[in-house]
């Protein structure tokens, strides 16, 4: 038999914390060696040692193949700040005492880059400007102790980025020339320092300045000598001379310009422009607003159409006034108070895409997906109508949504953040969709599901058949959650008893009869929903998951069962951060809502596109917040009244091997306490020696027999202490155990 090859070792990974980040690795608990593949052993030592040092090293190399999907976004946020940094206008002449904060553009694409990774939650725009922080005072350290140009730095350390030099191009909108047709104007400056700052003086000063040094003159002006080679417009300046004093441009003159300061900037000649270009916005589009109206009943079922319309920059301009665009020539035209760039090539296929959208409709999910992940195409942008956007920031804010009262007959008080978790599982049952309450463990999502079920009780004029599948480790805790907060809620544990026994008491019960045959709530366990009967013919109103990391492997016997029985809505609990890992995700969101993320290859085949193009996982991440309600116990401006310690007791259902010990331990006392020859001293030792055997026996039975095997099945406190810590695993924290 050939040997088993042995298993890839993982590569580097990271997890999120509050403060920052930290390595994720699993270290062998001998040598204390991490397991990682050889790529990653040396910068798991350079992260180890200095993790901030390391971050900016990692900026400066190429983004490889292999990095996980966290290392690929510090690798991001590290090269984004060096590509900031050194591209700060002032950063030659001011080095360390450059400023070096984020833009809150820059912090918003970073965010939409976020992968789903363990501790993701923790990251907004706070975590970013630490980290950014960080990063700006190690860069400091080493520019100010480095003895050459900031350019020379950099250039030693990489050949993609270029620190820009000191002469700066400058277009702005000229209004007072509008009239004459010179719209702009232009000038070309130098920075130079200046009381402790930088000032940007005219270009011609700088060869009044320099007129007796002709070494200083040519190095200010070498800087421009690429510019010129690359844009033709720099070339003519220079050439004629022009570039030395203030100019007056024309539309076209300034078109020109702006169409080569790509390749100026390239060159290392900063370009300040008018924002409008900078951004795009003088570029006309088709915008697309899907779901303007909604349907009149229902969600999922319905067809939402699309309305087009072209823009510029926020305007609304007609099919006729594109046509008049049309008509020109390339370059810029004012139309409606704003430069509109005019491009035939562009408008005619803008034309066409206008076209085909009047022809399209698509389902709530369609258009949640297209809304959502947008397009690559730069004709077409696509937005969420006013209904649509009604309908998912309804969704994704929980706390504007105000229709439910907490039901009459539950015994409890919400607490703020429980009522909006109640009402969003109303609100998203109401429309058809299915939910994961993905609530931090000990937030209370078993009495906001009991809420839940209690209100569509109240509500329901036929009634309602609700179907709950747990861990069999957590079938008394719901039990007695049940009796506490809703004891009229009336409820059927289908388990204890073999699979057998229970389909033969519904054998003969019709399936026309079935749903009136069983109580509200019915529980079952994991195991028991694939061998029961009544599971597949009842057509269930809710389907709820309790733990539902359960269905997490998509391939498994035990996840195609789950999916497969009917029901109109499914609701998935679980502590676990369902974001971990991607295949986890689509299953949980297969199971919720069949289709919304296609199927496994297709969704497989998206995220590799996310992995390799590094574009960032936003759009997903909009897809499905609407549906995934996650509250963490440090999130203090969500719980403000939570005490630092919340302490639930959780009860255990023992396992049957148990259940038969337990049973025959107390059956021998009940024996012997009988004796009527045994003395008050010997009932007290046999009491406290019982309690002492009952104790091993709930702990597992294999303790009280004197056996090593220890079976995890066979103790019902292992499971739940397993099902536990598999969630704090999850979060990666820490776990305190303490046992008799």
């Amino acid at each position: 038999m050939a040997p088993r090859a042995k298993a890839r070792r993982p590569q580097l990974s990271f997890i999120f914390t509050p403060q920052g980040f930290g390595c994720d690795v699993t270290r062998d608990p001998e040598t204390g060696r991490a397991y990682v593949a050889p790529e990653s052993e040396g910068l798991l030592d350079a992260f180890m040692e200095n993790r901030i040092q390391a971050l900016l090293d990692l900026g400066f190399r190429e983004a490889a193949a292999w990095f996980s999907p966290s290392m690929r976004f510090l690798h991001r946020l590290a090269s984004t700040f060096l590509r900031d940094t050194c591209q700060s206008p002032d950063i030659e002449l001011l080095r360390e005492r450059a400023p070096m904060e984020p833009l809150d553009t820059t912090v918003q694409e970073l965010l939409l880059a976020l992968p789903f990774t363990p501790g993701a939650e923790h990251v907004d725009e706070s975590w970013i400007e630490r980290v950014w922080e960080d990063l700006a005072a190690v860069f400091r350290d080493q520019i100010a102790a480095f003895d050459g140009t900031v350019d020379q730095y950099v250039t030693a350390r990489t050949q993609d980025l270029r620190v820009p030099g000191r002469i700066f191009f400058h277009l702005v909108e000229n209004a007072a020339g509008a009239a004459e047709g010179h719209p702009f104007a232009f000038l070309a400056t130098y920075a130079a320092p200046d009381e402790g700052g930088v000032r940007h003086y005219p270009l011609r000063y700088a060869l009044e300045q320099h007129r007796g040094d002709q070494r200083k003159v040519l190095s200010l002006l070498a800087d421009l000598s690429e510019a010129t080679q690359t844009s033709p417009f720099v070339s003519e300046l220079v050439e004629s001379g022009e570039l030395f004093h203030p100019l007056r441009l024309d539309e076209d003159e300034a078109y020109r310009f702006l169409k080569d300061v790509p390749a100026i900037e390239a060159a290392g000649v900063l370009c300040r422009v008018p924002t409008w270009w900078k951004r795009g916005a003088s570029s006309v589009k088709v915008a697309v607003r899907i779901g303007q109206s909604g349907p009149e009943e229902g969600a999922t079922d319905s067809l939402l159409s699309l309305v087009p319309s072209f823009v510029v920059d926020g305007q609304e301009l007609s099919e006729q006034e594109i046509r008049d665009l049309l008509s020109m020539t390339d370059g810029l035209a004012f139309i409606k108070g704003r430069w509109v760039e005019v491009d035939h090539e562009r408008l005619q296929r803008l034309i066409e895409a206008f076209e085909q959208a009047h022809d399209r409709s698509l389902s709530v999910f369609e258009a949640m997906r297209e809304a959502a992940a947008g397009t690559d195409d730069d004709l077409v942008e696509v937005t969420r109508g006013e209904w649509l956007d009604r309908l998912v920031t309804r969704m994704r804010t929980p706390a504007r949504i105000d229709d439910y009262e907490p039901p009459k007959r539950l015994r409890a008080t919400l607490r703020p953040y429980q009522e909006s978790g109640y009402a969003w599982m109303c609100y998203l049952q109401e429309l058809g969709f299915g939910a994961c309450l993905a609530d931090d463990m000990g937030l209370g999502k078993t009495v906001q599901l009991i809420a839940f079920l209690e209100h569509l009780k109240e509500t329901s004029e036929r009634g309602v058949r609700v179907l709950l599948v747990v861990p069999a480790s957590l079938i008394g805790n719901w039990q007695h959650e049940l009796e506490r907060f809703c004891p009229d809620l009336d409820f059927e544990v289908l388990h204890g008893t073999s699979a057998p026994k229970l389909n033969a008491r519904f054998a003969d019960i019709s399936d026309e009869d079935l749903y009136d045959s069983v109580p509200t709530l019915s529980i079952t366990t994991y195991q028991m929903a694939q061998r029961l009967d009544v599971v597949s013919r009842v057509p269930w109103d809710v389907l709820v998951l309790d733990e539902a990391q359960a269905i997490k492997n998509p391939g498994v016997k035990q996840t195609r069962a789950i999916k497969a029985i009917d029901a109109r809505m499914r609701v998935a609990l679980t502590g676990t951060p369902v974001e971990n890992d991607l295949s986890n995700l689509w299953s949980i969101f297969d199971f919720l809502n069949p289709g919304m993320l296609g199927t496994l290859k297709e969704f497989k085949g998206y995220v590799s596109e996310l992995d390799e193009a590094g574009e960032g996982y936003g759009a997903l991440r909009q897809l499905t917040a609407p549906f995934l309600l996650r509250r963490l116990k440090t999130d203090r401006s969500i719980i403000s009244d939570l005490p630092d310690k919340v302490e639930i007791d959780e009860y255990v259902t023992l396992t049957r091997k148990q259940v038969v010990l337990y049973r025959q331990c107390v059956a021998e006392l009940e024996r012997a306490l009988e004796d009527p020859e045994a003395s008050d001293i010997r009932r007290r030792g046999l009491v406290l020696a019982t309690i002492s055997r009952l104790k091993q026996i709930c702990n597992h039975p294999d303790q009280y027999l004197g056996q090593t095997n220890f079976s995890p099945k066979d103790s019902g406190k292992f499971l739940m202490l397993k099902d536990l810590c598999q969630t704090i695993y999850e979060k990666r924290e820490r776990v305190l155990v303490f046992t008799q």
